[in-house]
């Protein structure tokens, strides 16, 4: 049987990769779990582990299984996009139609030129 430190700072190193590659901050995912960001941190330490029913919203708030969150399946985490990305994705959102159509017209075109090269 696994020593009590050694699954705590598992759990962590884990919960801390799933968090990242998700995209999401501490004081997202503990608004998205109904926690504070002080209890998130605590679990990506070796200090605690959380309750049964605080994994149980965790897993929800990652999209996840108690399963894949506690490392008994595995996860397939679609590739991270970058928080700078979305912010300004959302931002391009803002935009008017016309503009809009020119900011992907843009990518269209960038893309195009940095594949040839």
């Amino acid at each position: 049987m696994p020593r009590p430190a050694k699954t705590r700072r598992a759990f962590a190193e884990r919960f801390i990769r799933i968090r990242k590659a998700k995209g999401i901050t501490q004081t997202e995912l503990a608004k998205l779990a109904g926690v504070s960001q002080r209890v998130v941190a605590l679990y990506e330490t070796t200090i605690t582990h959380p309750s049964a029913d605080i994994v149980l919203r965790l897993a929800r708030a990652l999209d996840l299984s108690v399963d894949q969150l506690l490392g008994r399946r595995p996860i397939k985490i679609k590739a991270e996009i970058s928080r700078n990305t979305l912010k300004k994705a959302k931002m391009m959102e803002e935009l008017p139609p016309d503009a809009q159509k020119s900011v992907m017209n843009m990518i269209d075109t960038l893309h195009t030129a940095t594949r040839k090269t």
